[in-house]
């Protein structure tokens, strides 16, 4: 779905970056190749997402599910704008951070996954406030410290006496 929705926005300027490895790999270069895509989109296979991160403007995770959302985490602690599928971890950390960092979108509406592409396309100043909100807010919910501190008080929980 994203390619094709990369497709409907051919005439901008934009390049995308394939992270990652799996079954569907293969069948995602041949659809790029079909769509006349290859030389806009590198698949860079499975890397340290810290040698790439840094470069991005928007990171996009448009997942059918998705348990947490550590991609969305790694994308925020790099100040990427973020763009992802309101399923599971996505939309909590939508709702953690109030969606002040990106776009959550439906997964059954490619429609409106092109409209968010497009506006980060054509709105850099948007894409530019969402990602100097991005680190802030998942530094500020997401951190190893408050991560700690979250699952410190829900392990004292299980342990103090009204639950014994």
């Amino acid at each position: 779905k994203v390619i094709h929705a990369f497709k409907a926005l051919e005439a901008r300027d934009w390049h995308l970056h394939v992270v990652g490895t799996g079954s569907e790999e293969p069948s995602l270069k041949i659809l790029a190749a079909d769509l006349g895509l290859s030389h806009r989109i590198t698949f860079h296979g499975m890397i340290d997402p810290k040698t790439i991160l840094p470069a991005v403007e928007v990171g996009i995770l448009y997942s059918n599910e998705e348990a947490f959302g550590t991609a969305i985490i790694e994308y925020m602690a790099h100040g990427c704008a973020v763009i992802a599928s309101r399923t599971g971890g996505a939309q909590e950390i939508f709702e953690e951070c109030q969606g002040t960092f990106g776009r959550l979108i439906s997964i059954s509406d490619t429609g409106e996954l092109i409209e968010a592409l497009k506006e980060s396309i054509e709105q850099p100043q948007q894409v530019a406030h969402w990602g100097a909100t991005s680190y802030d807010e998942g530094a500020r919910h997401f951190s190893t410290t408050v991560s700690f501190n979250k699952a410190n008080r829900f392990l004292m929980s299980l342990t103090s006496p009204e639950n014994n």
